[in-house]
Protein backbone atom coordinates (compact mmCIF):
# COMPACT_ATOMS: atom_id res chain seq x y z
CA UNK A 1 0.00 0.00 0.00
CA UNK A 2 1.54 3.66 -0.79
CA UNK A 3 0.94 6.33 1.90
CA UNK A 4 -1.62 8.73 1.56
CA UNK A 5 0.90 11.76 1.20
CA UNK A 6 3.05 9.78 -1.18
CA UNK A 7 -0.10 9.53 -3.46
CA UNK A 8 -0.76 13.23 -3.41
CA UNK A 9 2.85 13.95 -3.98
CA UNK A 10 2.92 11.09 -7.16
CA UNK A 11 -0.85 12.42 -8.25
CA UNK A 12 0.23 16.34 -8.34
CA UNK A 13 3.46 16.25 -10.27
CA UNK A 14 1.47 13.57 -12.66
CA UNK A 15 -1.57 16.02 -13.27
CA UNK A 16 0.82 19.35 -12.74
CA UNK A 17 2.81 18.50 -15.85
CA UNK A 18 2.29 22.20 -17.94
CA UNK A 19 4.62 23.78 -14.69
CA UNK A 20 8.10 23.70 -15.04
CA UNK A 21 8.28 21.61 -11.60
CA UNK A 22 7.96 22.64 -7.54
CA UNK A 23 10.27 22.91 -4.61
CA UNK A 24 9.60 21.13 -1.51
CA UNK A 25 7.67 24.36 -0.11
CA UNK A 26 5.56 25.26 -2.85
CA UNK A 27 4.33 21.10 -2.93
CA UNK A 28 3.86 21.11 0.88
CA UNK A 29 2.05 24.17 0.77
CA UNK A 30 -0.53 22.74 -2.49
CA UNK A 31 -0.59 19.36 -0.60
CA UNK A 32 -0.92 20.40 3.10
CA UNK A 33 1.90 18.45 4.07
CA UNK A 34 4.93 19.66 5.86
CA UNK A 35 7.92 20.77 4.26
CA UNK A 36 9.62 17.70 6.39
CA UNK A 37 6.95 15.09 4.90
CA UNK A 38 7.34 16.62 1.50
CA UNK A 39 11.12 16.82 1.61
CA UNK A 40 11.13 12.76 2.57
CA UNK A 41 8.96 11.81 0.16
CA UNK A 42 11.00 13.56 -2.46
CA UNK A 43 14.61 12.25 -1.30
CA UNK A 44 13.52 8.74 -1.53
CA UNK A 45 11.95 9.48 -5.21
CA UNK A 46 15.14 10.98 -6.60
CA UNK A 47 16.94 7.92 -4.83
CA UNK A 48 14.94 5.89 -6.81
CA UNK A 49 15.56 8.52 -9.74
CA UNK A 50 11.06 8.36 -9.54
CA UNK A 51 11.69 12.05 -9.75
CA UNK A 52 13.93 14.60 -11.42
CA UNK A 53 16.14 17.69 -9.93
CA UNK A 54 16.17 20.80 -11.39
CA UNK A 55 19.04 23.21 -9.74
CA UNK A 56 17.96 26.68 -9.58
CA UNK A 57 20.98 27.60 -6.72
CA UNK A 58 18.04 29.15 -4.81
CA UNK A 59 15.81 26.23 -4.85
CA UNK A 60 15.62 22.69 -5.95
CA UNK A 61 12.86 21.83 -8.50
CA UNK A 62 11.49 18.72 -8.37
CA UNK A 63 9.73 17.03 -11.89
CA UNK A 64 8.08 13.80 -12.10
CA UNK A 65 10.62 11.30 -14.23
CA UNK A 66 8.40 9.61 -16.86
CA UNK A 67 11.17 7.89 -18.51
CA UNK A 68 11.34 5.55 -15.57
CA UNK A 69 9.17 2.31 -15.76
CA UNK A 70 8.72 2.43 -11.57
CA UNK A 71 7.58 5.94 -11.77
CA UNK A 72 5.45 5.15 -14.71
CA UNK A 73 3.52 2.27 -13.13
CA UNK A 74 3.08 4.52 -9.52
CA UNK A 75 1.19 6.79 -11.90
CA UNK A 76 -0.91 4.64 -13.44
CA UNK A 77 -1.92 3.10 -10.13
CA UNK A 78 -2.65 6.32 -8.39
CA UNK A 79 -4.37 8.41 -11.03
CA UNK A 80 -6.86 5.40 -11.13
CA UNK A 81 -7.50 6.17 -7.01
CA UNK A 82 -10.69 8.01 -6.83
CA UNK A 83 -12.70 9.29 -4.11
CA UNK A 84 -16.20 9.54 -5.93
CA UNK A 85 -19.02 11.41 -3.86
CA UNK A 86 -22.18 8.62 -4.18
CA UNK A 87 -24.03 10.07 -7.40
CA UNK A 88 -20.60 9.48 -9.38
CA UNK A 89 -19.84 6.07 -7.80
CA UNK A 90 -23.10 4.80 -9.41
CA UNK A 91 -22.48 7.30 -13.20
CA UNK A 92 -18.81 5.30 -13.26
CA UNK A 93 -20.94 1.81 -12.95
CA UNK A 94 -23.07 3.40 -15.58
CA UNK A 95 -20.21 4.20 -17.64
CA UNK A 96 -18.36 0.88 -17.60
CA UNK A 97 -20.09 -0.18 -20.81
CA UNK A 98 -18.12 2.12 -22.57
CA UNK A 99 -14.65 0.60 -21.46
CA UNK A 100 -14.62 -2.29 -24.08
CA UNK A 101 -14.69 0.31 -27.13
CA UNK A 102 -12.56 3.33 -25.26
CA UNK A 103 -9.15 3.10 -24.52
CA UNK A 104 -9.37 5.41 -21.24
CA UNK A 105 -12.23 7.58 -19.47
CA UNK A 106 -11.64 10.72 -17.80
CA UNK A 107 -14.65 11.92 -15.51
CA UNK A 108 -14.88 15.84 -15.35
CA UNK A 109 -16.77 18.21 -14.09
CA UNK A 110 -19.21 19.48 -11.77
CA UNK A 111 -20.61 15.57 -11.24
CA UNK A 112 -17.26 14.95 -9.20
CA UNK A 113 -18.21 18.29 -6.97
CA UNK A 114 -21.74 18.48 -6.83
CA UNK A 115 -22.72 14.95 -7.35
CA UNK A 116 -26.77 14.70 -7.82
CA UNK A 117 -27.08 18.69 -7.92
CA UNK A 118 -24.87 18.75 -11.23
CA UNK A 119 -26.56 19.60 -14.23
CA UNK A 120 -24.97 17.67 -16.86
CA UNK A 121 -22.07 14.39 -16.93
CA UNK A 122 -18.72 16.04 -18.80
CA UNK A 123 -16.31 12.81 -19.59
CA UNK A 124 -13.41 12.38 -22.10
CA UNK A 125 -12.86 9.72 -24.22
CA UNK A 126 -10.16 8.25 -26.06
CA UNK A 127 -10.70 5.47 -28.46
CA UNK A 128 -10.35 4.35 -31.82
CA UNK A 129 -13.25 3.50 -32.89
CA UNK A 130 -15.58 6.63 -33.06
CA UNK A 131 -18.44 5.33 -34.65
CA UNK A 132 -18.67 2.48 -31.86
CA UNK A 133 -18.51 4.68 -29.61
CA UNK A 134 -21.12 7.26 -30.24
CA UNK A 135 -23.78 4.47 -30.73
CA UNK A 136 -22.83 3.02 -27.18
CA UNK A 137 -22.96 6.40 -25.90
CA UNK A 138 -26.22 7.59 -27.25
CA UNK A 139 -27.82 4.14 -25.65
CA UNK A 140 -26.15 5.51 -22.50
CA UNK A 141 -27.61 9.29 -23.07
CA UNK A 142 -31.69 7.45 -23.21
CA UNK A 143 -30.85 6.24 -19.96
CA UNK A 144 -29.58 9.19 -17.80
CA UNK A 145 -31.77 12.21 -16.84
CA UNK A 146 -28.85 14.33 -16.98
CA UNK A 147 -26.90 15.74 -20.78
CA UNK A 148 -23.50 13.78 -20.76
CA UNK A 149 -21.34 16.24 -22.74
CA UNK A 150 -18.02 14.29 -23.92
CA UNK A 151 -14.63 15.11 -25.63
CA UNK A 152 -13.49 12.05 -28.22
CA UNK A 153 -9.87 11.71 -29.47
CA UNK A 154 -7.59 9.45 -30.53
CA UNK A 155 -4.51 7.86 -28.68
CA UNK A 156 -2.42 10.22 -30.71
CA UNK A 157 -4.59 13.30 -30.53
CA UNK A 158 -4.76 13.17 -26.96
CA UNK A 159 -0.90 12.68 -26.59
CA UNK A 160 -0.64 16.13 -29.19
CA UNK A 161 -2.71 18.19 -26.73
CA UNK A 162 -0.92 17.30 -23.93
CA UNK A 163 2.47 18.11 -26.13
CA UNK A 164 0.85 21.23 -26.48
CA UNK A 165 -0.24 22.04 -23.60
CA UNK A 166 -3.95 22.06 -24.52
CA UNK A 167 -5.52 24.37 -21.73
CA UNK A 168 -8.84 21.72 -21.84
CA UNK A 169 -7.20 18.94 -21.55
CA UNK A 170 -4.37 19.83 -19.00
CA UNK A 171 -7.18 21.55 -16.40
CA UNK A 172 -9.70 17.76 -17.59
CA UNK A 173 -6.08 15.79 -16.36
CA UNK A 174 -5.31 17.92 -13.53
CA UNK A 175 -9.25 17.66 -11.90
CA UNK A 176 -10.57 14.55 -13.93
CA UNK A 177 -10.80 11.30 -11.95
CA UNK A 178 -9.53 8.48 -14.52
CA UNK A 179 -11.79 5.99 -14.58
CA UNK A 180 -9.66 3.45 -16.62
CA UNK A 181 -6.53 3.52 -19.43
CA UNK A 182 -4.20 5.15 -16.93
CA UNK A 183 -1.72 3.55 -18.71
CA UNK A 184 -2.82 5.40 -22.10
CA UNK A 185 -3.03 8.90 -20.24
CA UNK A 186 0.76 8.12 -18.48
CA UNK A 187 1.98 6.84 -22.05
CA UNK A 188 1.01 10.44 -23.38
CA UNK A 189 2.71 12.12 -20.50
CA UNK A 190 5.93 10.43 -20.65
CA UNK A 191 5.62 10.99 -24.94
CA UNK A 192 4.83 14.87 -24.20
CA UNK A 193 7.66 15.33 -21.66
CA UNK A 194 10.35 13.79 -23.93
CA UNK A 195 9.48 16.43 -26.37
Amino acid sequence: MIPKNTQKVIAFLVRNIDKPGFNVNQLARELSISPSNALYILQEFKNKSIVKTIDLKTSIYYTYNFSNEEARTLAAFVLLQNDFNNYAKVLVDDLTPLKEISLSCILFGSVLKKGKEAEDIDILLISEEFSRLHTKLNSLRDLKPKKIHDVLMTQKDFAKNIARKDAVVLNILKDGAVLWGSDIIVKALEESYEK
